[in-house]
């Protein structure tokens, strides 16, 4: 299809984000996070056969992959834009999305972690003290493992979310000590239980240490899981704890998840 039937701002990335087009390595690192290259040929090919074999396509199975090859080709566009500046070739200038309200809709966190996870860090730190996220995640801990007809039936499922519940907690106190040290504020330490010494030195340690026991992917899966044991919990409740609480303590742990995957990139780059 020509490229002429289309506004002239399409010859340009759509999909990614101010911090995707300024870092398009970003990009090309996530990607293969959630696909290794077993992975992609696999879902490249059935998604071949599917198109070729089949007279109805289960094209569900396919969006993800679909978004995903979508962003990694901008990306590499924008490298090769990038290369082709510095190399003095004549290239086109990139025109940056807006992150505004839409019809009175404020930006969500969930948007702005990959284009500033330090503002999205600070907005959640801000709004939530590291005293009242402990008291949630032990709420949501209690409820996702008591949960009948979950996936934390199983006793291998519920040791490993038991894992995954401890190591958030100094993942969160970096994350504290870091917006600390970003916004030039003195690093409360009073308020910290689970970080050692050496760790407020370097509290991006931290960060890589949790990823490399718990890959985002597996992240992404088991905050998903906790999420819908939450709410299907039927009570009791703890005190001052329910679906609601349970849809908030999920948005900002993922959040500062997502954020805090995307500082180790920052770091990478530094």
């Amino acid at each position: 299809m020509s490229s002429d039937t289309f506004p002239s701002y399409h010859n340009q990335p759509l999909w990614l984000t101010v911090e995707e087009i300024e870092n398009p390595s970003f990009v090309i690192e996530d990607f293969f996070i959630k696909y290794s290259l077993t992975e992609i040929r696999a879902d490249l090919k059935a998604w071949l056969q599917d198109a070729n074999d089949k007279e109805t396509i289960e094209s569900k199975e396919h969006f993800a992959t679909h978004d995903e090859i979508i962003k990694i080709v901008e990306a590499c566009w924008v490298l090769l834009h990038n290369s082709n500046v510095e190399s003095g070739q004549k290239s086109c200038t990139i025109s940056l999305p807006i992150y505004t309200e839409i019809l009175g809709k404020k930006v969500p966190w969930r948007e702005m972690v990959k284009h500033d996870p330090y503002l999205v860090i600070k907005e959640i730190l801000s709004n939530h003290s590291l005293p009242k996220i402990r008291n949630l995640l032990r709420d949501w801990q209690f409820v996702g493992i008591t949960t009948e007809c979950s996936t934390y039936d199983e006793a291998d499922q519920r040791k490993q979310l038991l894992l995954f519940y401890k190591g958030l907690f100094p993942l969160i106190e970096a994350l504290f000590v870091i917006n600390a040290e970003n916004n030039k504020v003195e690093i409360e330490k009073d308020k910290l239980e689970y970080l050692r010494k050496d760790q407020l030195i370097k509290p991006i340690k931290v960060i890589e240490e949790f990823f490399e026991k718990f890959p985002l992917m597996y992240v992404r899966r088991e905050l998903y899981d906790w999420l819908e044991a939450g709410l299907s919990f039927n009570g009791p409740w703890p005190e001052d704890f329910s679906e609601g609480e349970v849809l908030d303590t999920y948005n900002v742990i993922w959040c500062l998840v997502e954020s805090a995957k995307m500082l180790t990139l920052i770091f990478k780059l530094k």
